[in-house]
């Protein structure tokens, strides 16, 4: 009973952080994965120009803490920051499925059973001597029951068609948080991924974006949630 207490209380702290909007922002990019060269100059020109048709990372559809959005023109997955840590989780699974506590209240997620799965670790740390700040980012594994923790960044894909290269990513220590770039294999079905979102669709809020002019025409861009 006492389990199940605390977990109310923490999932209404959590719905009570949803409702507030972020000034501050999480980028997660999707850049194309390179690829070898061809050998034909012609069959080279040819890729370069059907490269956005068979490899586009625009329209890749991603969550975090219980919001969803598509990544933009330049393959961008832009989220509100919702906790104020700097230490993240990252999901790459085609399935995966929401575990309730009674009727449509959800507790958390779960990769399921079977399901394979890339999943990694995501720190901002700093360097002693230089001071610098650096994403860590470690592939890591879920326990035996695959449970998701609330931090987590999810893309449903295939693991294979999606590289996250693990090691040190030179970054600031600014509030929004650009996290290390992903790379799309050429292989991946975009469109199919994004269908894949529809059955659990309406367990997430969109993310909408907005922008404004300030001063000297420096125009800002806010991420924020739709209430």
């Amino acid at each position: 009973m006492k389990q199940k207490i605390k977990m109310l209380v923490f999932l209404g702290t959590a719905y009570a952080g949803l409702c507030a909007q972020s000034p501050h922002m999480i980028v997660c990019t999707f850049e194309q994965y390179p690829e070898a060269a061809p050998l034909n100059p012609m069959a080279e020109h040819a890729t370069n120009s059907l490269a956005t048709l068979v490899r586009p990372t625009r329209g890749i559809y991603g969550s975090y803490f219980g919001y969803i959005c598509a990544s933009n023109t330049a393959g961008q997955l832009i989220f509100p920051r919702k906790h104020n840590d700097s230490a993240f989780t990252f999901l790459i699974a085609e399935h995966i499925e929401p575990i309730f506590i009674s009727g449509n209240t959800i507790s958390t997620w779960k990769v399921s059973d079977g399901t394979p799965y890339a999943y990694y670790t995501i720190e901002r740390k700093q360097d002693e001597q230089t001071k610098l700040y650096f994403w860590d980012t470690q592939k890591s594994s879920l326990d035996q029951d695959r449970l998701l923790p609330l931090n987590v960044i999810m893309v449903r894909a295939n693991p294979s068609d999606i590289y996250l290269p693990t090691g040190i990513t030179v970054t600031s220590n600014n509030a929004q948080l650009v996290l290390p770039p992903l790379y799309v294999k050429k292989n991946m079905n975009v469109a199919q991924s994004a269908l894949s979102w529809i059955p659990i669709r309406q367990f997430f809020e969109n993310v909408t974006r907005t922008s404004k002019t300030e001063g000297a025409d420096v125009q800002s861009k806010i991420a924020k949630n739709r209430g």
